[in-house]
């Protein structure tokens, strides 16, 4: 389980039981993975790669609920490694957005040769 399913586990085990603590480990873990495959598929295969940075704003948006609710339930030592992953899936955002977009297979390149 990632750390936002571990931080939420112990209000969520008390308000619906451990079936829906179970449930949102496992949609949290699915919507992480998803997103790892997001970010490296779609460059490495040259096939939709403006997928790349809508990935890492999901995991953005993933990080910062882990983030808040690492603060609250585990302290703020604990919301460092999500708040670097954050940071990681911005700076990815944010790149292959606007400073190194990758074009898609069978585009030609904006290269200018001297």
């Amino acid at each position: 389980m990632s750390l936002l399913g571990v931080a939420a586990a112990g209000w969520l085990a008390d308000a619906y039981g451990d079936s829906v603590q179970s449930a949102l480990g496992y949609a949290i873990g699915a919507a992480l993975v998803l997103g790892a495959i997001g970010l490296i598929l779609p460059s490495l295969l040259r096939i939709r790669p403006g997928l790349t940075p809508l990935a890492a704003a999901g995991l953005i948006v993933i990080m910062i609920g882990a983030v808040v609710l690492s603060v609250i339930y585990m302290g703020v030592a604990s919301a460092l490694i999500p708040l670097l992953v954050g940071i990681l899936a911005a700076f990815i955002a944010y790149g292959r957005s606007r400073l190194a977009p990758i074009r898609p297979k069978g585009e030609p390149s904006r290269r200018v040769s001297a």
